[in-house]
């Protein structure tokens, strides 16, 4: 079963990129700070995302590879528990970075690192009724025990 996922909140990428770059992403915006160029990608509150890989980093801690862009399973963010965080069915998935330094982790995707604020605190959601729609298709087995010799 698939599961529609949402963003908590909005999430910036920003990467610095060369003056005459022509590798920009696919819905990205280059600003200009301070005679530095700086592409951005917004990813809004509340947008809808899919998981298009769910792996196993370590013992108790499943990542889920997240898209935004239909049709694109090849670029996406990686959300998980926190490597301190809880590791039960409560846990809040949130944005994995390869490393961080000072609240600004290092992201990849479409092939480049990106930097994210860790005070984003952006964490995926599921609606109620997608949860209680889990519930229900939930099917207690009743065992089997070995039946008698004839």
């Amino acid at each position: 079963m698939k599961i529609q996922y949402y963003t908590s909140k909005k999430l910036i990428l920003r990467r610095e990129t060369a003056k005459n770059a022509r590798d920009i992403t696919h819905g990205g915006v280059i600003k200009n700070f301070n005679g530095r160029l700086i592409e951005e990608i917004h990813i809004k509150s509340k947008t809808p995302c899919v998981a298009v890989n769910v792996s196993k980093e370590q013992e108790f801690i499943t990542s889920l590879r997240i898209s935004f862009v239909p049709g694109d399973d090849a670029n996406y963010l990686l959300f998980g528990v926190p490597e301190n965080g809880p590791s039960d069915l409560d846990s809040k998935y949130e944005v994995l970075a390869k490393d961080w330094t000072d609240g600004i982790g290092t992201v990849l995707y479409d092939g480049k690192e990106w930097k994210v604020d860790a005070s984003t605190e952006v964490i995926l959601l599921v609606k109620e009724e997608d949860i209680n729609q889990l519930k229900k298709r939930k099917l207690f087995l009743p065992g089997r025990r070995l039946e008698p010799a004839q």
